[in-house]
């Protein structure tokens, strides 16, 4: 015969509640709860909502390679190539942005200023205090051999299904900026060519 079990799994104030059934024969290894060998059925979507909860959904990435960029500009341009599409998946997830870039100055004395953007609005740049530049990040050269690197990490929140772009953006203070190589470019094994890239990584809610 089969044995009978009960098993007390909470108590409460009216009394104690339990779980009681029928094991089933070694032939037929099921358990009935409540004369059913069935479980209540789960609703899927609550599964799904659990699994997409802080999983990667899908990346985008953008690599530039190479290093024909260069600007004087002292207002606020777009880095050529420093962009990335992603279209979110829902309108709760968030899209880690990491950017990784290298660089040179003509000089130690003249800095570069950047910051990201999605679409036209700024990711995070620092206080407005007077005439001083808002950016997430400021360098200049080493010397006319070293190129300078960067990185730069947002968690953003777009809300939004549609088509969205985020790039990269600089301002000079002065001097010329030269994108993945040195200051001196001299065709030999003591100067280089560097590799950027931007990504957009969109995580579930």
């Amino acid at each position: 015969a089969s044995d009978v079990y009960k098993r007390q799994v909470s108590d409460v104030d009216a009394g104690s509640t339990y779980i009681t059934g029928t094991l089933g024969t070694a032939a037929n290894n099921v358990v009935q709860l409540n004369g059913s060998s069935q479980l209540p059925a789960v609703d899927g979507s609550l599964l799904t909502n659990m699994s997409e909860g802080g999983k990667v959904l899908q990346r985008q990435e953008t690599v530039v390679t190479a290093a024909t960029f260069t600007t004087t500009s002292r207002s606020w341009t777009d880095l050529t190539g420093m962009s990335v599409a992603i279209t979110p998946a829902t309108t709760g997830s968030k899209i880690l942005l990491t950017v990784n870039f290298s660089f040179d100055t003509s000089a130690t004395t003249n800095f570069a200023a950047f910051k990201a953007l999605r679409g036209a609005v700024d990711l995070s740049v620092g206080d407005a205090a007077g005439s001083r530049v808002q950016c997430a990040l400021w360098g200049a050269s080493y010397s006319n051999q070293a190129t300078v690197n960067r990185s730069m990490t947002w968690l953003d929140s777009p809300s939004t299904t549609s088509a969205t772009t985020y790039k990269l953006q600089i301002q000079m203070d002065g001097g010329t900026f030269y994108f993945n190589r040195t200051n001196t470019d001299t065709d030999n094994a003591s100067f280089p060519r560097t590799i950027s890239t931007i990504t957009a990584t969109e995580i579930g809610a």
